[in-house]
């Protein structure tokens, strides 16, 4: 589950325990006309404060991520002049055995007001990469058309769909590359 889905998941849990509370709310204020004031107040208040609650929680989030992955996220906006990430942007991953989250960063994620192809092309989209090595990360730029993460014991392999013009072929026939873990360094193997 990305962190995008769990902060969404939170939220959405969260929305239906206020949509709940609000019914009850309207049905006491139409029982009890003279509550309604009262009772029209506990509600805004609710509201308020659930909606504030996940924003934090969001915040918290984004801001357990390493700082590598939060200035990829400032540089993006920068280049976009604005941009949303919707879910699935950052997904975690296990590629590096030093036991700290790796990350990888789907641009096809961003919706970005420079213009909806901003980090796509016909060659794929542009794919960070951030690998934990310690106490440092380490950032890889790729560009695919689409890939999927396997998950093993020993740790994950990002398998990847290429333009075909990667292995010698025309640029419809994609192939695909295996990417992983292996004697210290994030490498392919066709």
């Amino acid at each position: 589950m990305t962190m995008e889905n769990t902060a969404m998941t939170s939220e959405r849990a969260a929305v239906s325990t206020v949509g709940f509370l609000a019914s009850v709310l309207v049905l006491l204020a139409k029982a009890l006309p003279t509550a309604r004031g009262l009772l029209s107040y506990a509600l805004a208040i609710l509201l308020l404060g659930v909606g504030s609650t996940t924003q934090a929680q969001a915040q918290r989030q984004r801001d357990r991520l390493p700082p590598i992955v939060q200035h990829i996220r400032s540089e993006i906006r920068e280049s976009c002049g604005s941009a949303t990430f919707r879910a699935g942007f950052i997904k975690q991953a296990n590629f590096s055995p030093d036991g700290k989250p790796d990350y990888i960063l789907d641009y096809r994620a961003v919706d970005c007001a420079a213009g909806a192809s901003w980090f796509c092309g016909s060659g794929g989209c542009s794919v960070d990469v951030v690998i934990s090595e310690g106490e440092t990360y380490r950032k890889t730029s790729f560009n695919f058309r689409q890939f999927r993460l396997i998950s093993q014991p020993t740790g994950d392999i990002l398998s990847v769909a290429l333009h075909g013009s990667a292995c010698g072929r025309m640029g419809a026939g994609e192939c695909e590359q295996l990417y992983f873990w292996r004697r210290g360094r994030f490498s392919s193997q066709n």
